[in-house]
């Protein structure tokens, strides 16, 4: 197998992929590939899901952790884990049938019981999920879970899709440094600060990946440019300041996503809780906000800041990316939930 050198331009409106007009490759023989991304794409808790890996932000494939679905190019669901799940008439019950052939990278067999303790450790633990819709996660036997539920919630297997399933037997507090999964890849260094190597899990039950050993260089816009130029590595992302550059033998592929850029103002009045102060006696006012939000001049903004590469919209939009005003409190969680819907729609 090839795998095709990239360079990639992660841009606030587009993701830019610089692509050679030749025939290079990387890693042909090995089959490996160095991806660059920015530092702040490092894990702080490391690879645990409990505390954001695979969620959050940016959702993607746990890598090391299977999950019981996972989401298709369409944005669709398919079994990942799981062989089957219904959810009962009041919606207050979900049931997952799992395969029996799933071992973690130890040895030891994937149960219900792991997927049952993994979401009820979300539930208690999670920093970036919400999962105070779940009551309770049950192990009826070794293949079948159940998830009772305090409401109906009917987009459930979208959260079973980011949730990759830990090992009960060996889970502690230092599980992130030392993740044990059942997923595509193993993670077998972390270098904190500087990189992770991840390598293809030999008993992955699914698809051979084709990416043997991934390693990712957590490196600043300017070092990550610096790094694709010298060919330090197969993949680079970069701020947009740098999508006008010509980097010789690259063309770039522009990739719409709904990236966005903004900023915070507190919505609510003044407020003192555990000695912090919550809350602003200006931009509590809404009209103090909206005569902000009319005089940012976006147009400007876009051009001689983020190089064009951004649409200027006044709220969230699908595949458009994002310059506004965003507030705490409720409003700033009604648009994020927007913003993880159209992400996940």
């Amino acid at each position: 197998m090839k795998i095709k050198k990239v360079i990639s331009l992660l841009c606030t409106a587009a993701m830019l992929l610089a692509v050679p007009a030749g025939n290079v490759y990387a890693g042909a023989e090995d089959q490996s590939v160095v991806v660059t991304m920015p530092t702040t794409s490092e894990p702080e808790s490391g690879f645990d899901p409990a505390y954001g890996w695979g969620a959050g932000e940016h959702v993607h494939e746990p890598l090391i952790q299977s999950t019981l679905v996972r989401t298709t190019k369409d944005l669709g669901i398919e079994n990942d884990l799981a062989t089957e799940y219904s959810c009962s008439d009041d919606g207050l019950t979900w049931t997952v049938k799992i395969r029996d052939d799933v071992k973690f990278t130890d040895g030891e067999p994937l149960t219900a019981s792991d997927v049952a303790f993994t979401f009820n450790t979300c539930r208690d633990e999670s920093s970036v999920n919400d999962f105070t819709m779940l009551k309770e996660a049950v192990a009826v036997d070794d293949t079948t879970v159940e998830f009772h539920m305090n409401e109906p919630y009917s987009i459930w297997p979208y959260t079973m899709a980011v949730v990759g399933i830990v090992p009960e037997h060996a889970y502690d507090e230092n599980y992130g440094q030392n993740p044990i999964g059942s997923g595509r890849y193993i993670m077998k260094q972390w270098d904190k600060g500087q990189q992770v190597i991840f390598e293809a899990n030999p008993d992955y039950y699914g698809e051979e990946p084709k990416i043997k050993k991934l390693t990712v260089l957590f490196m600043e816009e300017d070092a990550a440019m610096a790094a694709a130029m010298s060919g330090q590595a197969d993949v680079a992302h970069t701020a947009a300041s740098y999508s006008d550059q010509e980097i010789d033998g690259y063309e770039l592929l522009s990739v719409a996503t709904v990236d966005n850029r903004g900023f915070n103002l507190p919505c609510t009045e003044p407020e003192e809780k555990d000695g912090i102060t919550y809350g602003n006696s200006l931009t509590s006012d809404v009209k103090v906000r909206r005569a902000i939000n009319l005089a940012i001049d976006r147009e400007e903004m876009i051009e001689n800041v983020l190089n064009g590469m951004l649409v200027p919209v006044k709220g969230i939009s699908p595949n458009k990316g994002v310059l506004s005003i965003k507030c705490h409190g409720t409003t700033r969680r009604l648009l994020q939930s927007m913003t993880l819907m159209q992400r996940r729609l």
